[in-house]
C-alpha cells in the first residue's frame, strides 16, 4: 500500500508508543517510501519516527542494494531484515544475500538468506550483509546520459566542496536511487 493509505491506518491510534511502533512497521510495508513525509501529520511525530528508524530512513524497499549491518534486537533492523528475505523471495531465490555473517559467523548459502529464517528471524544477534538486487529495471526506463549524471552527483550527492563524501552524500543517493539510472560504467 502507499504511504496515504498508512497514514490512514496510523490515524486510528492514539498518540504514543504503540502509534510509533506502528509507524515504524508502516514504513517498511508502503510502495512510495519517498512519500514517507506524509506518514505522521505531526511534524514532531515525523521527526520521533525518523530518529526511530535511524540509517533506515533512507532504505528503499524498490532498490534494496547496499551493504548492512543489523541488531536484530533492534525493531527497525528487524524490519530491514525481514524486508531483505521478502525482496529476495520475489526475485526468486537468487543468491541476493552475499558475504553473510551472523554472529561474527560466516554463513554460506546458495539463496537469498538462511532457509530456516524463512520460518522467522532470530529474535537476537548481529547480521551482517551485502544485498544484490537482480531485478532489472523496465525496458522504458532508460539511463542517464554522462551530463545528466555529473549534474545529478553535483546537484543532489556531492558536498559544498563538489566531493561525494560522507553519510549525508549516501543517505541522499539512496533517497534518489529510485528515480535513477546509471550505467555500470558510470557506477565505478
Amino acid at each position: 500500500f502507499y504511504s496515504e493509505n498508512a497514514s490512514r491506518m496510523l490515524d486510528t491510534f492514539n498518540p504514543g508508543k504503540e502509534k510509533m511502533q506502528a509507524a515504524v512497521i508502516l514504513y517498511f510495508r508502503v510502495l512510495d517510501a519517498e512519500n514517507s513525509h506524509c506518514l505522521l501529520p505531526e511534524v514532531h511525530e515525523l521527526q520521533r519516527l525518523r530518529k526511530m528508524l535511524g540509517s533506515h530512513a533512507v532504505f528503499r524497499a524498490a532498490n534494496p542494494t547496499g551493504h548492512y549491518e543489523l541488531d536484530l534486537a533492534v525493531q527497525a533492523d528487524r524490519m530491514v531484515a525481514s524486508k531483505l528475505l521478502e525482496s529476495a523471495l520475489y526475485e526468486g531465490g537468487a543468491r541476493s544475500w552475499r558475504n553473510i555473517k551472523y554472529d561474527h559467523r560466516n554463513i554460506i548459502t546458495t539463496m537469498g538468506g538462511p532457509p530456516e529464517w524463512l520460518r522467522g528471524l532470530p529474535n537476537t544477534g548481529l547480521l551482517v550483509l551485502d544485498y544484490t538486487s537482480s531485478v532489472l529495471p523496465e525496458k522504458e526506463d532508460l539511463p542517464l546520459n554522462d551530463k545528466e549524471y555529473r549534474d545529478f552527483l553535483l546537484d543532489v550527492v556531492a558536498n559544498d566542496s563538489g566531493r561525494i563524501t560522507g553519510v549525508g552524500s549516501i543517505c541522499r543517493l539512496r533517497e534518489s536511487s529510485v528515480n535513477i539510472f546509471v550505467t555500470a560504467k558510470q557506477a565505478c
